[in-house]
């Protein structure tokens, strides 16, 4: 089920919230003259219940294997919390996770290597993809490992554990919440009006940047990148390349305007994922910025224990580029992925070595830096690393030709207005981050400007999801 799909917008977003909402008045019914916060018991099955059949609906029997994961990271937080069983806690939580994952995620390309190399892979049956794994299966490996450390309580109820992991807004696609950002709202939290209100407000926000904006510069994108070599241009490369990079950027970014959005509305906070990445000065700045979740993540559970920046600069190199080939094995069992992960470890490495990080003159570095990341999205987008090569190579060869009809029909006056739009955000202030300012800022002109927007980007959104087809989240597939 997709946020931006009528069945979610109009069907299961007001069931669940009324009955989270109706939950919620039964907690407190119940918990009436007892001591201490409430705890909405009720509450928290019913969204449980809800965040079920949210996965069921899109995703069928694969939901067994959430619940394996699930299982693993209960019974693993239990035995790594006792100093006797705390090397099989780490088997079984951690290790098996990651066992799931590294099967259901990158079993068919170690044997597409193999058949690469002359083994007899005939009879091997693909694997699909479980929608969500790399991002639940890393919620409940961090769990673990945070209990290992000592830095939360395991869970014994293992509902509890399963809401967090399951919760509905951030399981297909992030942000990967840690345990210890919701352990408190999970035992005690109130929905109230204003979280209702500030949670639809950045919600519709999210839906209007990726029904407007993003599905808009994809259809230029995908015509850009489904051209073949002999049609390809400069001019065609170079759009669709920027096409793409804003595509990403406002997909992803929506789906997490959307999913913290939600979670407000449903009494949760869930921490921010995006700070205008693609207004940093430098590829260390870009990585401050984009998919905060992720980033930290490797950087706790990897980076940091790898050594981080101590023990020089060679070292330092290393450790980041272990981290970004991680970061791009992540996001997808091809090539093109680990080559993406490859260059983002090298121009990080690059700018440690040389001190590009700390120069001056940010209006050259914003320029560089966007177009470093253009270029690097390049071969995340292709369909292999050959398709990337001749999306750059036609960038740098200086080609002409007339515009062929595919581009020529996508680029249409709305979509060319509005990859114009996009591309000026770009050089906006860095520190204004407009969903965040949005649901923070107060006063009256504030309110007013803020009723006024909004009413005018649901009105827009909604029509677009009425008019037109189906378009998943990039982020599903990963």
């Amino acid at each position: 089920m997709v946020f931006s799909s009528p069945v979610f917008l109009f069907v299961f977003l007001p069931l669940c919230l009324a009955a989270v909402l109706v939950a919620g008045g039964v907690d407190r019914a119940r918990w009436r003259g007892r001591d201490g916060p409430l705890r909405p018991t009720l509450a928290n099955l019913v969204l449980l219940a809800c965040s079920v059949a949210f996965y069921l609906f899109g995703s069928g029997w694969q939901i067994a294997l959430m619940g394996a994961a699930v299982g693993c990271a209960w019974i693993g937080g239990l035995l790594v919390e006792r100093s006797a069983t705390r090397v099989v806690g780490l088997w079984v939580g951690v290790v098996g996770q990651l066992a799931l994952l590294l099967w259901f995620k990158y079993a068919n390309f170690a044997v597409a290597q193999l058949g690469a190399l002359g083994a007899d892979v005939a009879g091997w049956e693909a694997i699909a993809l479980p929608v969500g794994i790399s991002f639940y299966v890393f919620q409940g490996v961090s769990y673990v490992l945070d209990v290992a450390r000592g830095d939360v309580r395991a869970r014994r109820n293992p509902l509890d554990l399963a809401l967090f992991i399951t919760l509905f807004p951030q399981l297909i696609a992030g942000p990967i919440v840690r345990y210890a950002d919701l352990d408190r709202e999970i035992d005690h939290r109130r929905i109230t009006l204003d979280h209702v209100a500030t949670g639809a407000v950045r919600f519709v926000y999210g839906l209007a940047k990726k029904v407007v904006v993003a599905d808009a510069c994809a259809a230029v994108a995908d015509a850009c990148f489904g051209l073949d070599a002999t049609t390809l241009t400069t001019t065609t490369a170079w759009l669709g390349i920027v096409a793409y990079t804003l595509q990403i950027y406002f997909d992803f970014s929506a789906y997490s305007d959307m999913a913290i959005g939600l979670g407000r509305m449903l009494g949760f906070t869930f921490p921010e994922n995006f700070a205008r990445p693609l207004s940093a000065t430098t590829m260390t700045d870009f990585w401050r910025r984009w998919h905060l979740t992720l980033s930290t993540w490797f950087r706790d559970y990897v980076y940091l224990p790898l050594g981080g920046s101590r023990g020089g600069a060679l070292r330092t190199a290393r450790n980041l580029w272990i981290v970004f080939l991680l970061s791009g094995l992540w996001h997808g069992a091809a090539w093109t992925f680990i080559v993406w992960g490859a260059l983002h470890g090298l121009l990080l490495s690059i700018e440690r070595l040389t001190g590009t990080a700390t120069t001056t003159h940010p209006l050259p570095r914003r320029a560089l830096t966007f177009a470093l990341v253009c270029l690097t999205f390049t071969v995340f987008r292709a369909d292999d690393v050959a398709h990337a090569g001749r999306m750059l190579g036609a960038a740098f060869s200086w080609s002409s030709g007339t515009m062929p009809a595919a581009v020529y029909n996508a680029l249409t006056h709305k979509n060319a207005a509005i990859m114009a739009l996009a591309l000026a955000s770009v050089a906006l202030p860095g520190h204004f981050v407009t969903g965040r300012w949005l649901v923070e800022a107060r006063g009256v002109g504030v309110v007013v400007a803020r009723g006024v927007v909004m009413t005018a980007l649901a009105f827009l959104a909604l029509i677009t999801v009425m008019s037109q087809q189906f378009s998943p989240f990039i982020y599903f597939r990963f």
